[in-house]
């Protein structure tokens, strides 16, 4: 048989009980609260670096778009330009690369023909060393960076283009190339490599 006393501390245990389960559930009222506003506040920090990085893109944007539309058009003719588009994609600033070529607008995978993707290929490199914050020395060296180039119609056209850039950007290029007509355009310097019985001879031609 329950007395008074007892239940009087059966009552007073559950009150206590009752008690901090009220307190545990304010407490998390509050936690949750916490949790939402810093929610908030990450997702107003995505926003905010999403524009930023928007901003820094669109000047990097420029930088590409220039020095690529100038060695497209160098070669191919004022119908050619090269446009860098800069999207929110998922959540995530994305870049995406284009030419227009006599003012339609192809991405890369379509049929641009190999000498507008050496010419821009060749171009996109110097824009990530132009771009870089540790700079390497001004020295670039290539193999055959425009073996898809039409050699009749073009090749001069680049030998051109090759030397305006290098002067432009102080840029010293190093070319192994097979094409007569390049190094003669664009080389101040040629060295002709032959090779027979496994011995390689290099003879400087001009």
């Amino acid at each position: 048989m329950i007395t008074l006393d007892v239940a009087k501390k059966l009552v007073e245990k559950k009150r206590l009980k009752l008690q901090v389960s009220q307190e545990k559930k304010l407490d998390l009222r509050k936690e949750l609260k916490g949790l939402r506003r810093d929610m908030e506040d990450l997702e107003t920090c995505k926003s905010i670096v999403n524009e930023l990085g928007i901003v820094v893109q669109e000047d990097i944007r420029r930088c590409i778009e220039t020095l690529v539309t100038q060695a497209l058009q160098s070669v191919m003719g004022e119908e050619y330009s090269f446009v860098v588009k800069n999207e929110i994609s998922r959540g995530t600033a994305e870049t995406f690369f284009y030419v227009m070529d006599h003012g339609k607008l192809r991405t890369p995978e379509g049929s641009l023909g190999g000498t507008v993707i050496d010419i821009v290929s060749f171009a996109l490199r110097l824009v990530v060393w132009s771009i870089m914050m540790d700079r390497t020395r001004p020295l670039m060296i290539l193999d055959e960076p425009f073996r898809n180039v039409d050699k009749t119609v073009h090749m001069e056209k680049c030998g051109v283009m090759v030397k305006e850039l290098s002067e432009m950007l102080g840029l010293q290029f190093i070319f192994v190339s097979h094409e007569v007509g390049l190094s003669e355009v664009a080389a101040d310097s040629c060295y002709e490599v032959t090779r027979k019985n496994r011995v390689s001879t290099v003879r400087r031609i001009r």
